[in-house]
């Protein structure tokens, strides 16, 4: 299980994505208000193999993007 701290973007409309390690979408979802500080991402639902992917998180007027690796 992944959280990620979105406590800057509380109240604000969010896309939150993840990808893999060569760009392939693996997860999407839109808040039209955040209302929860922290969002969990479940490695094993999204059945992630090891390997380095990237959280994208947009917001209509700025994009943030960071690495995190899953190792099995």
């Amino acid at each position: 299980m992944i959280n990620i701290d979105l406590t800057n973007y509380l109240g604000q409309p969010l896309e939150l994505s993840v990808y893999d390690g060569i760009g392939r979408k693996v997860m999407q979802t839109r808040f039209t208000t955040l209302e929860s500080a922290v969002v969990e991402v479940s490695v094993r639902e999204l059945m992630l193999t090891s390997g380095v992917y990237y959280v994208r998180i947009g917001t209509g007027k700025e994009i943030t993007a960071k690495a995190f690796v899953v190792s099995r």
